[in-house]
């Protein structure tokens, strides 16, 4: 059997600055984030995080475990927000034990890492105004042809009667 070897040259691009937003929207149709309407109060959480990459999709792969990362750090803030935590200055060992135990049997930990979120963006730091006056004339344009989508459908309406 002969070999045949195919040489390949990959060339390294420059990194470039993209901003990364994720968004989790409590209301939002997946209905995963009760932890997240337990924890927060129902408040949508935005996370945006400047990331160097040499493409869009290595920005949006760090931007995630970015994310995830300090979700993982804020959840380990839940001893001191248990309700047996509060207005108290020290905890038994125990009792942090319980808390734990708690939280592990009620797959709290389990529920807030795996939150799916509602919304992720990401481009080019230096794009960004060019984004924003995109969205805000597509947005505007939707909303002028609104009235005339509306007009249409009860002519509609009118015409089935």
């Amino acid at each position: 059997m002969k070999d045949e070897i195919v040489g390949i040259r990959a060339y390294g691009l420059e990194n470039q600055l993209y901003n990364f937003t994720a968004v989790y929207n409590p209301n939002d149709c997946t209905q995963d984030k009760t932890a997240l309407l337990m924890q927060k109060d129902g408040v949508q959480l935005v996370y945006r995080v400047e990331v160097w990459a040499e493409n869009i999709i290595e920005a949006v792969n760090k931007g995630t475990k970015t994310v995830l990362l300090q979700r993982a750090e804020e959840m380990t803030d839940y001893v001191l927000s248990h309700p047996t935590a509060i207005d108290r200055d020290t905890l038994s060992r125990r009792e942090i034990e319980q808390i734990r135990d708690s939280a592990i049997d009620s797959d709290l930990f389990t529920s807030w890492l795996m939150i799916t979120p509602t919304s992720i963006q990401c481009n080019l730091e230096e794009d960004e105004e060019l984004l924003k006056t995109a969205t805000l004339e597509n947005t505007l344009s939707h909303i002028g042809h609104t009235g005339d989508k509306a007009e249409e459908f009860l002519k509609g309406l009118d015409d089935d009667s």
